[in-house]
């Protein structure tokens, strides 16, 4: 029997589903058990976005700057949305662990 299409897709998204990746090694503190360590988090996937931001700046403001490539300014966007879903991951994760130990408490 031939596998069709949508058995492919079925396979791609179980195999998907299965690898769960630890994207901790991006975290300034991967212990997310307390609010200082989510601050510390968060601060630092700040200052890189802002870093990023700050340069775009930069070059905007020189007149006399030569033109990076659409493909660098492409690049340096996509860091800025990768950090802001880092940022939005990180938080879901804190606010799943701590709602997992107010039920171990209760």
């Amino acid at each position: 029997m031939m596998a069709n299409s949508t058995d492919k897709t079925d396979e791609q998204t179980s195999v998907t589903n299965s690898a769960a990746v630890d994207f901790s090694h991006r975290l300034a503190d991967p212990n997310l058990s307390n609010s200082i360590s989510l601050v510390n988090n968060i601060g630092l996937m700040t200052e890189r976005a802002n870093g990023v931001l700050q340069l775009l700046s930069w070059h905007f403001q020189r007149h006399n700057a030569d033109r990076p490539s659409d493909t660098t300014f492409c690049i340096a966007i996509d860091t800025i949305m990768q950090e802001l879903d880092d940022i939005k991951a990180t938080v879901s994760a804190y606010c799943d662990a701590d709602i997992a130990k107010e039920r171990g408490q209760s």
